[in-house]
């Protein structure tokens, strides 16, 4: 496979790096949240946000990353691993709640 195909192929993921006060800090140096956005296409894909550990501690799925539309399942844990809630997502709009 070439690499432009494989470029076309693969979702696009980008990293970004919060201090504990949420501001962005470079790759690199310390931070308190990592952020990792992946592409499905030009507009929809998922969050996840991992805690300092390392541990997952939210996914998302959105139908618009940048305008923040979020369509499917958000999952939060806990650092311990623990599912602590679920909300499904119709065009932005909470359809269930569940907290655990």
């Amino acid at each position: 496979m070439l690499a432009s195909e494989r470029i076309i192929n693969e979702p696009h993921k980008v990293n970004i790096y919060l201090d504990n006060e949420g501001e962005q800090v470079p790759e690199g140096q310390a931070y308190f949240r990592r952020i990792e956005v992946s592409f499905r296409d030009s507009v929809s894909g998922s969050v996840r946000i991992y805690y300092h550990s390392g541990k997952l501690y939210s996914n998302t799925l959105y139908a618009h990353i940048r305008s923040g539309l979020r369509h499917g399942v958000e999952t939060l844990w806990s650092e311990s691993g623990k599912m602590i809630g679920r909300t499904e997502f119709v065009g932005g709009i909470a359809q269930e709640v569940f907290y655990y």
